[in-house]
């Protein structure tokens, strides 16, 4: 649904790989038990060829699963794809445990498992530096890889005497190797649950509470809980108080599980009404300015459209929405017509501004609004619409998360000129338009003209935008209007949540956001300006809460709150969108 785009990510999201684990734990042992009944004396070497015939067919089938470039789905979290890794896991034991015990090499058997043990620690470091789980090599062969590699590892440092295993052997290495089962299960909502927003803590700094946090938590359950089940201490009163916790939890989640689900717009009611075709931009705006209102926002900013994730659902207050969250639910599907525009006290017309582009833009649109105000001889007239590029072309964009949703018909409503926004758009007659794009070209996209899913960065993609954006210029420069052209913000993949925390894997979002800047950059060739949006909100390209003097600026992540906006709109926005136009101050004066 389009509510799990913004939705807070599970704590337990992490434990399907446990669950992966345990599938093949469930049948590891039946099967094995059943090959060394059957065959009491070869059943060790049917297990092994079974074992590596099995990676193989795993191996094949994650590469046979996994599409181009497609985000994590099926050949990610599949027990059949994945157990290719576990079984390296067999075949190693099979080769290392004889009927007697644990096999011994000689001197250069040793020095060879040595050589292989660290070569396998630089591979699995190469891996891991240069692999994503979006990476279309993971899946030909990758997780293959990273079970070999961490094969070569074990069996070096489980021979006596070997370089790998001194390595591997320090007291504080061991230490965190007995813990490590509880280090996992802690580590996820631990850092969702202490953020940047939350403790206001430098990036180091977080990293290093959030570390601290859940090395405490995985003592005490080390302790308490795992040592004492691990050699069969438990207390007959503990037993019985984890076998109450246990039924309780068990007969919990099986209600959650069987309830049907809220849909989203009962979770949005405070932000006023909302449908099951809500945009993620539209829902989360609407929540974010029913919050302002609430909290007794100014006028100012009710009208601006903050955008936040489903924390923010939880958080608005059950108030009544103000007029701004009206709007912006309404202009989407129905935009409001121009508006009228009169010559001022000396006959001279106003400096008419459009502004078109997604959720940011409309965040921009409120700002600029209260700065033509202020100025007295600018008009502006909003056609942006939350949740649509500005490239063309309809067809289906895909999250990280393999969550996905069709593109609305409106949102090409700038090729159209029959289209009720065309022809608002030539009734204003801009002298300025006010472009703005990037959050909604991020995601993977496939369109009909495609056999599969691309995204900025890629060639192929690059070009398509770049003729897109060309295409859009000269069409909003038809009318002789000059064309500002912002370009994509930089954000807080952690802080937005949800979907877009796959976003900060090894910098993914940032390097999208690059690419679109390239190919918004490139534009230029059709006599576009173009203004660095990201250089403005994002100095030195990184990410802050504090924009032109205004703490707290861009609360969800990525959007402008409602005096950020303003502030951008007056000290840099304004004097570009002059500047553009040819002109260096009011000409008229306020009134």
């Amino acid at each position: 649904p389009y509510a799990a785009f913004f939705a807070d990510p599970s704590p337990f999201q992490h434990m399907w790989s446990l669950a992966v684990e345990e599938q093949f734990y469930l049948a590891l042992p039946l099967i094995t038990v059943g090959l060394l009944s059957w065959r009491r004396r070869t059943g060790r070497w049917w297990l092994l060829g079974l074992g590596l015939v099995a990676i193989v067919g795993s191996t094949l089938a994650a590469a046979a699963l996994h599409a181009p470039g497609a985000a994590p789905g099926r050949a990610y979290y599949g027990t059949d794809v994945r157990m290719a890794e576990p079984l390296v896991g067999v075949v190693l034991a099979v080769l290392l445990i004889a009927p007697s015990g644990r096999r011994i090499l000689n001197r250069g058997g040793r020095a060879a498992l040595d050589v292989m043990g660290i070569a396998g620690a630089v591979g699995l470091g190469l891996l891991i530096y240069r692999l994503t789980d979006r990476s279309d090599g993971l899946y030909r062969g990758g997780f293959l890889a990273a079970a070999v590699c961490t094969a070569a590892i074990l069996a070096a440092a489980t021979q006596p005497g070997t370089l790998v295993g001194r390595l591997l052997s320090p007291a504080p290495l061991v230490a965190v190797g007995r813990v490590s089962y509880g280090i996992y299960l802690f580590h996820w909502p631990v850092f969702l649950w202490l953020t940047p927003r939350s403790t206001g803590l430098h990036p180091i700094a977080l990293l290093l509470a959030r570390s601290a946090l859940t090395l405490a938590a995985a003592l005490v359950s080390y302790w308490l809980i795992e040592r004492p089940v691990r050699w069969g201490r438990v207390a007959g009163r503990l037993a019985a108080v984890g076998w109450f916790d246990a039924s309780v939890g068990l007969l919990a989640a099986l209600v959650l599980i069987t309830l049907p689900p809220v849909p989203h717009r009962a979770k949005a009611s405070a932000a006023g009404p909302t449908t099951a075709t809500t945009t993620p931009d539209q829902a989360a705006a609407a929540v974010a300015a029913a919050r302002r209102t609430g909290a007794g926002a100014s006028k100012g900013a009710q009208s601006a459209p903050s955008q936040s994730i489903s924390s923010a659902v939880k958080a608005a207050p059950p108030t009544p929405p103000g007029q701004g969250a009206q709007e912006l639910m309404a202009t989407d599907g129905a935009p409001d017509k121009p508006p009228t525009v009169k010559a001022g006290p000396t006959g001279k017309m106003p400096l008419k501004v459009l502004v078109v582009g997604d959720s940011m833009a409309r965040s921009l649109a409120a700002g600029l609004k209260s700065w033509a105000q202020s100025q007295g001889d600018v008009v502006v007239y909003n056609l942006s619409t939350s949740g649509c590029p500005l490239s063309a072309g309809g067809g289906t964009r895909r999250f990280s998360d393999g969550s996905e949703f069709v593109l609305h018909d409106y949102c090409d409503w700038w090729t159209d000129s029959t289209s009720e926004r065309s022809k608002y758009a030539a009734q204003f007659d801009a002298d300025v338009v006010v472009m703005q794009d990037g959050m909604n070209e991020l995601p993977d996209r496939e369109t009909a003209a495609w056999d599969n899913y691309r995204h900025p960065g890629q060639p192929s993609f690059d070009n398509w935008l770049l003729n897109q954006y060309s295409q859009a210029v000269n069409t909003f420069k038809a009318n002789g209007a000059t064309v500002l052209f912002l370009n994509a913000a930089c954000a807080d993949w952690i802080e937005l949540g949800g979907a877009f925390l796959y976003y900060q894997d090894n910098g993914d979002g940032d390097n999208r956001v690059a690419a679109i800047n390239r190919t918004t950059t490139a534009t230029a060739t059709t006599g576009v300006q173009i203004a660095d949006f990201d250089g403005h909100l994002c100095p030195n390209g990184q990410f802050t809460q504090t924009v032109d003097g205004v703490n707290d600026a861009r609360p969800d992540g990525y959007h402008l709150s409602a005096p950020a906006s303003d502030a951008v709109s007056e000290r840099w926005l304004g004097p570009l969108i002059r500047q553009a136009a040819g002109q260096e101050g009011p000409v008229l004066g306020p009134g």
